[in-house]
């Protein structure tokens, strides 16, 4: 029989690889956390080899309702505005005041036909949780200007929908049955998310409102949206 080989540990040697221990799994934790995390806020794609067609790759439109718009605010500072000097490229403001996401499916043809742009910026929800119509029918709307962008050989890009406060509170339980649905759509359809709600949850950042974001609000939006360009 081979010589019994005994290894002995001592109480601090013991100790020792219990900490160890504790680290190495703290390093996996860590490691596991920050890879959900990058899956969940990626920060854009590398387009250098994409097929805009006969798009302008260098112009941006923003799709949308008032917040895209800037109600409230002066021309530089609507998000459209704002991320157009982030990005030193053109950031066409193609919001009207009152829209719903139906009314952007409907006019979104044009708007890509009009402007040739490389991306589309799309921004929908408030009017529609405003009015109660159902999450369900929001997101395929969001779905058809997102395969109308497709289509085009433009690259769309959409947003969670802020949350609302005071007069507006009450659309927030709407807002927040929304954006999961929007997050899983944009999963199918294999496009980005910027999480506008998440960037301007706070209250100082709207207007009195409660609903439309101040010059601060729409600069989380720029920043938003930029993370994903």
């Amino acid at each position: 029989m081979p010589p019994r080989v005994e290894v002995r540990i001592g109480m601090g040697s013991f100790s020792m690889m219990r900490r160890i221990v504790r680290s190495l799994r703290c390093v996996a934790l860590i490691a596991s956390v920050s890879l959900f995390l990058g899956c969940e806020d990626d920060s854009g794609g590398d387009d250098s080899g994409t097929d805009f067609g006969d798009n302008d790759r260098n112009v941006i439109v923003a799709l949308g309702d008032s917040i895209t718009r800037g109600y409230g605010l002066s021309g530089g500072e609507s998000y459209p505005a704002q991320l157009a000097g982030m990005e030193g490229r053109p950031v066409i403001n193609s919001g009207l005041d009152g829209e719903h996401s139906w009314g952007g499916r409907g006019r979104v043809n044009g708007v890509l036909s009009r402007h040739k742009p490389g991306y589309l910026l799309v921004l929908y929800g408030s009017n529609d949780a405003i009015a109660g119509e159902s999450p369900q029918s929001t997101v395929e709307n969001l779905r058809g200007i997102v395969q109308a962008a497709k289509a085009n050989k433009t690259i769309p890009i959409l947003a969670t929908v802020p949350t609302a406060y005071d007069s507006h509170a009450f659309m927030a339980p709407r807002v927040a049955a929304l954006n999961p649905l929007i997050k899983s759509m944009a999963s199918e359809e294999g496009v980005r998310v910027a999480d506008v709600n998440g960037a301007v949850k706070d209250r100082s950042l709207f207007l009195g409102d409660g609903l439309h974001p101040n010059a601060a609000g729409a600069g989380r939006l720029a920043s938003a949206f930029g993370g994903k360009l």
